[in-house]
């Protein structure tokens, strides 16, 4: 899966670690001192830079003050969400608010049904193998050129999502993704048929 900067931001800031906002540490009773704290590294990534990415994940903070007292230490969990990158060959993290999935093909909405997959979005392995079953089929029409085919197999997925989402069979967050990845590329192929 591929990342680059939202549409209209000439850059965004790039961070060490996936840490929970301010707010998410009210209550804990944790020193602000000993939290942690979401600062950008000093790198940025600039306008249509792309980035090989897993995620998202939400961010959250393991607080340990002691070793010897286990049932004083927390987790944090915050609202904000990270997407794993790898920037000049070390991880680092970008904010979910700040970047889109660059979609071009079947191929990038493969991936991205790969990655929640793999980070276990889908309730069995019978969902992922329809979503993975439908998206070879499209990506053989996408592969002949036949675009209106591939129009009306991609309204297909989407019913597909549709269903496994009232079903309870995948995350809220992997619907949403997926759709909005599936109506970007619907959206493509139209265009191209206009041309």
């Amino acid at each position: 899966m591929v990342v680059t900067p939202k549409e209209g931001k000439d850059s965004i800031p790039v961070y060490g670690a996936a840490y929970p906002e301010d707010p998410a540490y009210d209550g804990t009773g944790i020193d602000e001192s000993q939290r942690g704290e979401v600062q950008p590294l000093q790198y940025d990534i600039f306008a249509e830079q792309k980035y090989v990415a897993n995620g998202p994940f939400k961010s959250d903070y393991y607080y340990s003050k002691r070793y010897d007292k286990l049932s004083e230490n927390q987790v944090v969990k915050g609202n904000d969400e990270y997407y794993q990158i790898s920037f000049n060959h070390r991880l680092a993290f970008v904010k979910k608010s700040d970047v889109d999935i660059v979609i071009n093909s079947v191929d990038d909405i493969e991936a991205v049904v790969s990655n929640f997959d793999d980070m276990g979005e889908f309730e069995n392995d019978q969902v992922f193998h329809k979503l993975q079953s439908h998206l070879e089929a499209v990506g053989h029409y996408e592969q002949n050129n036949m675009t209106q085919k591939v129009i009306k197999h991609l309204n297909g997925l989407k019913n597909l999502l549709e269903y496994e989402r009232d079903n309870d069979m995948m995350s809220s967050h992997a619907y949403e993704t997926l759709e909005s990845v599936t109506v970007s590329l619907i959206d493509q192929k139209e265009m191209e048929l206009e041309e």
